[in-house]
Parts: structure tokens; sequence; C-alpha cells
């Protein structure tokens, strides 16, 4: 029995001896791994190490297509509305069209009855038929008293009468076409006053001013109308517009003829092509935001006003930018910089930026193509700007 219990303290010594052996040998492993080449994630955490600068993670700074879009939601609304009134008073008549109706440019949309506009007009050519039956009585006098003007004017070369008469007879025909010269000009006047009476009696029938359709029908027949009544709204549909409010940092850089993306909710994975038109001169003071107009085109009638719109803007565009990676860039007490990659430590670079995208910005100066930039894995030890 007791040579048992030896037998197994010896076995438990034995056993005990070669855990002891085997955790020695594995805790010498690391301290010859860190004698030789670091690991990876070693030479990761320490790119300005031994091995480092292999490890650091960059980008090349290269010339390509860089674009800047926003999405903005606006409301569609048509190009050109306008509307519709007189410049009298009077009793709407004749409305010819109502709400939805299409109108050509010109045509007549109703008219107003104002019969003093009527009397106006008679009265007006009454006065030109008065004034050319004056004229012609006067033109036949002078015709007259020329002839014996001319005849005193004979008789007085031979003799036959004297100065005086001869006097008398060339002083009545100036008289007389003096009369003819009044006849005229009281002619012209009535003639003007016809011209004015005419234009304001045209005035009361009411003409579409473009070409497009009936938004709005506000009276009906037989309402009185004033100068101040408007009685149909126009819309021009060709064309449709949605005016998005822009914030002000991206204002700069919209420009007249921008292209823009147009999506509605009513027509779902339909898109329209569309340009900016108008950009606001002004920034609103509350919203820091300016209006910018977006047009396009609308010739099937698709796009509704009051539609809800997408506006996908193109806000800058150039096909040849130096860019680079936008997680490369690096602010310090309002300067922007780079670490741009060297033989030895990264080296601190500042930069003018452009146009910036959540992915690229373009580079205006302070690097050139073919540079290779850190976009990771920096030291706070680079050197300075140069």
């Amino acid at each position: 029995m007791r040579m048992t219990m030896k037998t197994k303290i010896a076995a438990m010594l034995v056993a005990v001896g070669t855990m002891c052996a085997t955790g020695c040998s594995k805790k010498s492993t690391p301290a010859n791994e860190s004698a030789g080449a670091p690991s990876a994630a070693a030479a990761q955490n320490k790119p300005g190490g031994p091995g480092g600068a292999g490890q650091l993670k960059t980008a090349t700074v290269e010339i390509r297509q860089i674009s800047l879009k926003r999405e903005y939601i606006g409301e569609v609304a048509p190009a050109y509305s306008v509307e519709a009134r007189g410049t009298a008073s009077g009793w709407l008549a004749n409305l010819k069209v109502d709400i939805g109706s299409r109108v050509a440019a010109g045509q007549e949309l109703c008219r107003i009855d104002n019969e003093e506009l009527k009397a106006q007009a008679e009265q007006a050519r009454a006065g030109i038929a008065a004034a050319e039956f004056a004229l012609a009585r006067a033109e036949a006098a002078l015709e007259q008293v020329g002839n014996e003007a001319a005849r005193a004017e004979s008789l007085y070369s031979k003799g036959y009468i004297s100065q005086r008469e001869l006097e008398s007879a060339q002083s009545t025909r100036k008289q007389h076409k003096a009369s003819v010269d009044a006849a005229r000009a009281q002619l012209d006047q009535a003639t003007a006053q016809l011209k004015t009476a005419q234009s304001r009696l045209n005035d009361t029938a009411i003409r579409a001013p473009f070409s497009g359709v009936v938004a709005e029908r506000y009276l009906d027949n037989g309402a009185y109308v004033s100068p101040s009544s408007a009685i149909l709204r126009l819309i021009d549909d060709s064309e449709a517009k949605v005016v998005i409010n822009a914030v002000e940092e991206d204002v700069p850089w919209i420009k007249i003829g921008a292209e823009a993306e147009v999506t509605v909710d009513a027509w779902p994975g339909r898109s329209f092509s569309a340009k900016v038109k108008r950009v606001s001169p002004s920034i609103d003071r509350n919203s820091r935001t300016a209006a910018i107009e977006i047009i396009l085109p609308n010739k099937s009638g698709d796009l509704r006003t009051g539609m809800t719109a997408r506006v996908r803007l193109t806000v800058a565009h150039k096909e040849q930018a130096l860019t680079l990676p936008a997680g490369a860039l690096k602010s310090d007490a309002g300067a922007t910089y780079v670490m741009l990659k060297t033989a030895g430590e990264p080296e601190r670079r500042e930069v003018q930026t452009g146009i910036k995208t959540s992915e690229s910005v373009e580079i205006l100066s302070g690097l050139s193509e073919g540079d290779v930039v850190v976009v990771a894995g920096t030291s706070a030890g680079g050197r300075g700007n140069r």
C-alpha cells in the first residue's frame, strides 16, 4: 500500500514539471516576434515605427470628374400665369370658356357690355362725318375763289382791274385756304377721337395673352366688373416650374442653366429633365436660403399645379478636376491641410479646396496630380507645412 502511494506522488511531480516546462516555452514566443518583424496590427498602430510607412492608408491625387448634387423638395407650378381683367367697367357678357378650356393666343374669352363706350364710338363716327362734310364744302369754296383770283390776276396783267381789286381777290383765296386747313384739322381730330373710342370699345373684348388653359373662373355672365375685377386665370402649362429654397452654402455654386432632375409622387419611376432658369440675388434673412426657379418641359401636361416635386440638382460639376478622397482633409485653426506622403515622415501640406462631396474634394492649390496623401494612420509627428 505504501509503495502505491509513493508511486502516485512521483507521478504527480513529473506531471507538474512537464506543465511548467510547457508554460515557460509559450511565454517566450511573443518576445521572439517583437525582436523580429512586428505583427500587422502592431505595424498599423505604429506608423512611424519600422515598416510603418508601408502600413499607412494612402490615396493618389488624380484628375477626374466631380459633381456636387443636392436634393430639394418643392411644388409644381405653371411657368406662366396671368389673371384676365378688363380695362373698362360694365356687365360681363358672352363668357365662352370654363375651367380646363384650352385657349389660343389672341382668342376672345368674353366681353364687357358698356353702353357708354358704344355711344362714344358712335359720336366719334358722327364727328368724322361732319368733319368730312365741312372739309368738302371748304374745298369747293376754295376752288371757286381760287378761280376768281386767277381770273383777277389775268385781268390785272392786262390793265382791266385795279391793284386793289386784285388784292381783294387774292385775300379771299387765302381766307378760304385757311378754312380748308381748319376743316382738315377738324377731320384729323375727329379721326383720333374715333380711334380712341374704338380702342376702348375693343378693349371690352378680353383676349388670351398666350396659348394655355383656363385654371380658374371667378365670375359668371351678368356680373358687373371693373378694371380691378379678375375674371379668369390662365396658365401656360407647356412648361412647368418648381421653386426651391437652396441653403446659403449651395447658392454660390448654382448657376443659370445648371441641370436638374425632377420626380413627382404622382408618377413613380419617372424623372423629368429640368434646368435652372432664375437664381435669387438675395438670401432670406430668416431661413438663410435663396429661391431657385427650375423650369422643365411639360408638353404632355402630366405635371399638374400643386404636385409635390423632388428636385435633384447638380449644384456644381467639373469634368477635369484635381481630386482626392474627402477623408484625407484635415483642419486646424482655420487652415485646411493634408498629410503628404514622403520618403520620411508624412509632411503637412495646406491646400485650397473647391467642390466638396461626401466622398471627394476638389483641390485648387497645394497639390499636384500624382501626389500621394495619407488618408489614415497619420502620426502627430509629421513635418510642418513647407
